[in-house]
Order: structure tokens, then sequence, then C-alpha cells
């Protein structure tokens, strides 16, 4: 994910395409929950912290990394709790 961004009832969420990045519009009430992974190297997993931000009607959740320039994670966790 590159860019995630709260318009009202809605997310904006921007994500990295193999050609260019492309924006998804989903209502707030959407978001099931949000998982922080503290990034320990196990397998497959990187080596480097992230939130997994699930959302209804999608099989995989959209990954937050938390090593990001500018990451605001309240407010992620807060999209689940509060609508």
């Amino acid at each position: 994910m590159v860019r995630i961004e709260r318009e009202g009832r809605e997310l904006i969420v921007t994500t990295i395409g193999v050609l260019a990045s492309k924006a998804f519009r989903l209502p707030v009430a959407q978001v099931l929950r949000a998982e922080h992974h503290a990034g320990e190297a196990q397998g497959a997993s990187p080596a480097t912290p992230w939130i997994a931000l699930h959302v209804a009607g999608r099989r995989f959740p959209y990954l937050i990394d938390m090593k990001a320039r500018t990451v605001n994670q309240s407010a992620i966790f807060g999209l689940a709790g509060r609508r």
C-alpha cells in the first residue's frame, strides 16, 4: 500500500501496481480489524513491522509498512473500532 486517506465515510486506498499505482474507494464500515505484526523474520514473513488492515469482501488484507515516512497508527487502528 502506498497511501490511505479518509474522506468522510469512505477510505481511499492507493496501492502499488506492476505498471502504475491504483486507487480504491471503500466504505469505512467495511474495515473489519487492524492487526499489528512485530516484523520478526519467520519463514516468508518480512523482518519489518507492519499492520494488516482487514476489509470485508477482500481475501487478503492491505499491508501497511510501519517504516513508511508517515504513519498515523492510532488512526488506522481507530478505523476498525469507530465508524
